[in-house]
């Protein structure tokens, strides 16, 4: 992330917001690491919120917060995990990106499902 000086006194940045997801699980950290992120835009007058961010409730109220927040810009970290839900997909990075076939498909949407069930149950 780069910031000049004075960029948040040249810009209104009251209505500005980031949302970054940050799924771990992957082999960034180990090559070029983007951590700690809250701090980082700390470091540039950003207003932080850290969320679940496969969480509705915790979603919704950050962006509350980011429209509530008039003085500074908002990043919402939005901790998350890669193929969340799915039991074979969950911090596999081989996931990222990829598409289930076949039998794969159909016991990821088993899954998906018998979690939207519970949710609205």
């Amino acid at each position: 992330m780069v910031a000049s000086d004075g960029f948040r006194e040249r810009v209104s940045c009251g209505r500005v917001a980031a949302v970054v997801q940050a799924a771990g699980g992957g082999t960034l950290e180990e090559v070029n690491s983007p951590y700690p992120i809250p701090e980082k835009f700390a470091a540039f007058g950003f207003n932080v919120i850290e969320i679940d961010g496969h969480d509705f409730d915790q979603i919704e109220a950050a962006v509350n917060a980011a429209k509530a927040c008039a003085d500074k810009p908002t990043a919402v970290i939005m901790k998350t995990v890669k193929g969340k839900g799915v039991s074979y997909m969950e911090n596999a990075v081989n996931w990222h990106g990829a598409a289930p076939k076949g039998e794969q498909y159909d016991q990821a949407m088993e899954e998906l499902r018998a979690q939207l069930a519970a949710l609205e149950a």
